[in-house]
């Protein structure tokens, strides 16, 4: 609490600068005003993707306060956007097979819930901090009404915290490799509606300027709790130059950034879920967006599978052509 003290009263030295002159009013960065005024700042962090059942974000970060303020503080560049709604349409049925759905308990009783991609008859792909602190997972396979357990098609399974494997370099300070698998108990059944998702597997591709779509049941708005019905939205891949304006020194060559400033993108509950391209083609998983809220029109980040398909090949056997 001492230290956001003095970063608050250091905000409010450098706020008191850059009005020395009555011609600059117009120059102070947004972001630096609206941290001023708010009197929650553990709130103003970077979060995952994660909707909880408590209805709190997940904090991972704990240094990232600091960070985003110095950013904004050095007058970072990009529209904020800050009035603008999430975006995104209900999906036709059927049009992500590799969709999963997952509700995950924690040890202390706690829920959330996350997204995923079927990669073959026994292996799921999520992202690694969705399962932190995670025991048990229960999915749901060729869903789109997530509520109606009756529906055709439709099926679940749920599996323990041994069957998590988790990246053994994910670092929840930094986000770095935010990946894991889930190894099921029971081989599925490939149909119409279930089916594995192909993977873009070039590590040296840059998707800058290609449309990709990011599916699942998160927050749509706002306001809004989690999608009953599967959504879909659409933005364009940015330099991951973008992404590093907000985020620093969270973005590597292993993540791949979406632009937000359409007002589309993922949001909680979206986490781990897939990003695609034209093509079908799994190019990312959803893993942290800005603590401000869905609504802010930040780009959102991805974990870029391409760079971790030796791994994935290594604790799967999956050979990627």
């Amino acid at each position: 609490m001492k230290a956001i003290i003095l970063l608050l009263v250091f905000i409010r030295l450098c706020l008191a600068k850059q009005l020395a002159e009555p011609s600059d009013l117009n120059k102070v960065d947004p972001m630096l005003e609206d941290l001023l005024r708010n009197e929650n700042l553990i709130n103003q962090r970077i979060s995952a993707g994660v909707a909880s059942g408590d209805l709190r974000e997940n904090d991972y970060m704990p240094d990232a306060l600091k960070d985003l303020i110095m950013q904004k503080m050095a007058k970072m560049p990009g529209d904020m956007g800050w009035n603008r709604v999430f975006g995104g349409q209900v999906a036709p049925r059927g049009a992500y097979p590799h969709q999963v759905g997952m509700s995950l308990m924690t040890a202390n009783g706690g829920s959330s819930w996350c997204g995923g991609s079927v990669l073959s008859e026994t292996y799921v792909l999520t992202a690694a901090h969705c399962l932190d602190n995670v025991y048990m997972a229960s999915m749901i396979f060729g869903a789109h009404d997530r509520m109606n357990s009756a529906e055709p098609g439709r099926v679940t399974q749920t599996v323990t915290r041994a069957n998590f494997i988790v990246h053994r370099g994910w670092n929840p300070q930094n986000m770095l490799n935010d990946i894991a698998l889930i190894r099921l108990n029971q081989r599925l059944q490939f149909t119409n509606l279930i089916k594995p998702i192909s993977i873009l597997s070039s590590p040296y591709e840059s998707y800058e300027g290609q449309t990709a779509i990011v599916s699942g049941w998160g927050h749509y708005d706002a306001t809004s709790q989690l999608a009953r019905h599967l959504r879909h939205a659409q933005s364009v891949v940015a330099n991951n130059a973008l992404c590093q304006q907000y985020f620093g020194h969270f973005i590597t060559n292993n993540n791949v950034c979406l632009d937000g400033s359409r007002g589309q993108g993922a949001c909680n509950g979206d986490s781990g879920g897939p990003l695609i391209n034209t093509k079908g083609q799994l190019i990312g998983l959803v893993s942290f967006g800005s603590g401000q809220g869905c609504d802010r029109r930040w780009p959102t980040v991805y974990t870029k599978i391409a760079s971790y398909k030796t791994w994935i090949t290594q604790n799967s056997g999956i050979r990627f052509v």
